[in-house]
């Protein structure tokens, strides 16, 4: 059973989530996009995971079917939160795992942080407290910035351009699904990127030889179960990185993901085995 949500944030921007399953005495898990990305990328995972519990995929302010800030300064950390806080509310769900991708991980990161009686367990895919410079500034170079697709099939080839390292481990299928779950078509011969350009104006700013750390983050969080996968030549989330997360949380668990960069796509078999054992673990 699936359904959708359309609430309002505590600025009035409309926020959207797609719902799959229905509430069981199994944890709730809530999908969080990264930057650029949305709800649909989670689509055939949520109804996998949903045969025996509810699974809630927000789009993030910004992205998809929610409102865009006409200002642009409402992308940020702490108001994606509170967003994502919202949409547990509206759903109904008092604790929740929460599975983030990139931005998604490090938003669910800060709720588990900051509201740790709403969390469960975390599952980071591709991201931690530290980034590399090499990967942030290769998103830094599109992000926002990419030009209208004229076909489907030039969506595709932009796609295998911005995922150089995982050409050749994917079959066309898989591309053109990639590509409808992150491009739109706004007119026949229009296909955009379906965000607001202005979510990557924050990135733009800042220079990826002195990008944050959030170790006081993660520290914060504590020794909540928590899994996280990374693409084996992910050249924004280090292997160093992980180890040191396993360091700090002995109840972290880590798994690699062959033929992925940033980040696995949680459709390979690996991904699929980890987030199902993990959950039933929990």
């Amino acid at each position: 059973m699936t359904g959708e949500l359309r609430i309002s944030a505590s600025d009035g921007t409309e926020l959207f989530a797609r719902t799959y399953g229905d509430p069981t005495d199994e944890p709730a898990v809530v999908c969080v996009p990264g930057l650029t990305r949305n709800s649909r990328d989670f689509a055939d995972l949520a109804t996998a995971l949903s045969t025996d519990r509810l699974v809630v995929t927000p789009d993030l302010r910004g992205r998809g079917e929610s409102g865009y800030d006409a200002t642009g300064a409402t992308y940020l950390p702490d108001v994606y939160v509170d967003d994502v806080i919202r949409v547990l509310d509206a759903a109904g769900v008092g604790r929740a795992v929460l599975l983030g991708t990139s931005l998604g991980g490090a938003v669910s990161m800060q709720l588990a942080a900051t509201h740790p009686e709403r969390v469960v367990a975390l599952v980071l895919n591709d991201v931690g407290p530290k980034l590399e410079p090499e990967g942030f500034a290769r998103i830094q170079s599109y992000a926002g910035k990419l030009p209208p697709a004229s076909s489907w099939d030039d969506a595709v080839e932009q796609l295998k351009v911005l995922n150089a390292p995982m050409v050749g481990t994917m079959d066309d299928a898989a591309w053109h699904r990639m590509a409808r779950q992150q491009w739109r078509e706004r007119s026949p011969g229009d296909i955009r990127p379906d965000h607001d350009p202005a979510v990557a104006a924050g990135m733009a700013m800042v220079d990826p030889a002195e990008i944050p750390s959030t170790w006081p983050i993660f520290d914060a969080i504590g020794d909540i179960p928590m899994l996280v996968l990374r693409g084996a030549v992910s050249d924004l989330f280090a292997a160093s990185t992980v180890d040191e997360m396993r360091r700090r949380n002995p109840k972290l668990h880590a798994v690699t993901i062959a033929g992925r960069g940033h980040c696995p796509t949680l459709d390979e078999p690996e991904s699929r085995a980890a987030i199902t054992a993990f959950l039933a673990s929990l």
